[in-house]
């Protein structure tokens, strides 16, 4: 006599709900906080992405009623959505199509392209333009060059940080978490370096 064993397969009903809810035709327009709260606590990533995205084609056959700080959120949440399921070379891909400054685009593209020691040397010289540009506000000198945008400084920041990582280079690492007073940094490069004191 053979016996069928049933498989136990977890329901996820709030996935269910967003594939119900993304398959109407119009699609509504929820919350982008929300649906970010939902990708992020009951693994909907997919579902969202793929609900976010049609939000942002529909709302750009209408674009004058819609103000551009309402479509660079809905797009900074679809970048998201990208590298929460793994996607970092279309994350990066994204995120190298709304930078502006033209260094910034350029260290990104080095990136996008595996160039990972011309990528961290462009990130490094990008990171030292940025604090000169920023003591010389400091002391009130004008500054000639446009600086990159606050999103911009803090992808450049977070990049230079994966790419000392991804090289091993937790040193160098280490001296920015302590200049920075990043605890959660300092901790990663004492793990990785066996430093515990």
């Amino acid at each position: 006599i053979t016996t069928i064993k049933s498989r136990h397969r977890d329901i996820n009903s709030i996935q269910n709900m967003l594939r119900a809810v993304g398959s109407m035709n119009p699609a509504p327009m929820l919350s982008i906080d929300a649906l970010l709260f939902l990708a992020k606590n009951y693994n909907c990533w997919h579902e969202v992405r793929r609900m976010l995205e049609t939000q942002l084609k529909e709302l750009k056959k209408v674009p004058s009623l819609i103000p551009n700080k309402y479509f660079d959120k809905l797009e900074s949440a679809i970048r998201r959505c990208y590298l929460e399921l793994g996607e970092s070379d279309v994350w990066m891909s994204m995120k190298s199509g709304v930078c502006e400054h033209p260094d910034v685009k350029w260290a990104t593209s080095l990136d996008m392209y595996g160039k990972v020691n011309k990528a961290m040397h462009a990130y490094s010289l990008l990171v030292e333009k940025m604090e000169a540009a920023f003591v010389k506000h400091q002391n009130g000198a004008s500054i000639v060059e446009p600086a990159p945008s606050e999103s911009e400084i803090s992808f450049v920041e977070d990049r230079w940080i994966a790419l000392h990582k991804e090289m091993g280079q937790w040193a160098v690492l280490e001296d920015f978490a302590d200049d920075t007073e990043c605890s959660k940094l300092s901790m990663e490069c004492a793990w990785k370096m066996r430093d515990w004191e």
